[in-house]
Formats: structure tokens, C-alpha cells, sequence
């Protein structure tokens, strides 16, 4: 059975085909079969017939730096824009700026992926020097790999938008939120410009809710082999 296979602790035929085939350490005889600790086994691919674990393990390095690369543009244009928002509440730098965190939030992220691929990589190619498709590393004309930076761009700013529209949001209400408290009114009371209370609220409320985020931008790791695969 396949829950058999992917469970680290399982029982199997105590054969030298199952010792080979999953590579376990068996634990307990039970008869004709044995209770093992094993890593969890998961097949092979119906079009390469590769070990799945082994194509997994191969794209890993790269879908990690795709999404710490994601993540962190997300996380420094979000809590800049979210600031922005919050010192010039209901202006109309602060409503355009919820507006376009909206359509981010709201768009389907296969669907911006795609878009992008198809305007900045591929009608406006000469201009942006950026490609609809490619690696991390690609082979020159003497074979060597090389690493190409601005094949990152794209699949980044995609997998980005989304949590960069949320963190934008959570920012600017944060920020207004501890804006609103009787010490920074207070201060502000005495003399204080605006730009100056706005300092401590950076490291005060607003750092709960980015870890908050953070947690929740975790969950796009899953989708960074979707991007690898889309540009």
C-alpha cells in the first residue's frame, strides 16, 4: 500500500528486495516481516521514471532561493509601502496604494505569473533584457554554468505579490493603530513632528503582526516549484 511506503515507521516483507528497494533499518521481526525506520518512499514519476525523492531533492536548493528571494522582497517593499500608506492615512497616495494591495491579493497567482512572463519577458524583451523562461544557471558557450540573476526576477516578483499586498495591509493598520495610542498623540501634542512619533511604533506593534505574516508566507514555499516550472 502506498501509506505503507511513505511512513517512516512501517512494517514490510522482510525480503532483500524491500531492503534494497527502501533502504530501511529494521527495528522489530515479526515473522515474515519486519518493523522498520525507514525515509518515506515515493514511488517513481510516471514520465521520467525517476525516484520522486530524487527530483525533489534536486530542485530544493533553487526553490529555496526563489522563495527566501520572494519573501524578502515582499517583506522590504511591503513594510515600506505599508508605512507610506499609514503616515498619509485616507490620501490618495494611501488609496492607491490599498487598492493596488487589493488587486494583488485578489489576482490568481498562476494568472500574474503567466501575465508577466508574457509582457516582460516576452513583448517587452528588448527593453527589460528579461526572459520568459530559464534557470538559475545556464550553460555559456564553453559549457560552464553560469548563474543568471535575472531569471529570478520574474518568478520572484510573482510569487511576491501576494504576500506583499497582505503585508502591506497588516503594516499600514499596525502602524495606524499604535499611531492612535495616547503617548504618541501626546507627544505630537508637544511638538513632536508626525514623522518622528511614527519612529517607535516601527519596532513596537507592528513586529507582532509581521511574524504573524511570515508564518503565513511559509505556505508559499509549495507554490515556488509551480514558478520554477511556469518561467
Amino acid at each position: 500500500m502506498y501509506l505503507n511506503d511513505v511512513l517512516p515507521l512501517s512494517i514490510h516483507d522482510n525480503t532483500p528486495d524491500n531492503a534494497a528497494k527502501y533502504n530501511y533499518l529494521p527495528i522489530l521481526p515479526l515473522g515474515n516481516h519486519v518493523l522498520v525506520l525507514k525515509t518515506p518512499y515515493l514511488r517513481r514519476s510516471y514520465q521520467t521514471k525517476r525516484e520522486v525523492t530524487d527530483i525533489l531533492l534536486a530542485a530544493l536548493p533553487k526553490t529555496l532561493v526563489l522563495g527566501l528571494t520572494a519573501m524578502t522582497f515582499a517583506a522590504l517593499l511591503g513594510i515600506a509601502l505599508g508605512v507610506l500608506a499609514a503616515m498619509k492615512p485616507f490620501s490618495r497616495l494611501d488609496n492607491s496604494i490599498l487598492v493596488t494591495a487589493t488587486l494583488g491579493i485578489s489576482q490568481p497567482s498562476y494568472f500574474s505569473g503567466i501575465l508577466l512572463a508574457l509582457i516582460f519577458g516576452y513583448w517587452l524583451h528588448d527593453y527589460t533584457g528579461l526572459n520568459y523562461t530559464g534557470g538559475l544557471y545556464e550553460l555559456n558557450d564553453m559549457g560552464d554554468e553560469v548563474l543568471q540573476l535575472r531569471n529570478l526576477v520574474l518568478p520572484a516578483f510573482a510569487l511576491g505579490i501576494r504576500p506583499l499586498s497582505i503585508i502591506v495591509q497588516l503594516t499600514r493598520n499596525a502602524m495606524l493603530d499604535v499611531l492612535s495610542q495616547d503617548y504618541v498623540r501626546t507627544a505630537r501634542a508637544k511638538g513632536l513632528s508626525s514623522e518622528l512619533s511614527s519612529v517607535p511604533c516601527l519596532a513596537q506593534r507592528p513586529q507582532s503582526r509581521h511574524d504573524g505574516y511570515f508564518g503565513l508566507v511559509s505556505g508559499y514555499f509549495g507554490r515556488c516549484l509551480f514558478y520554477r516550472n511556469d518561467f
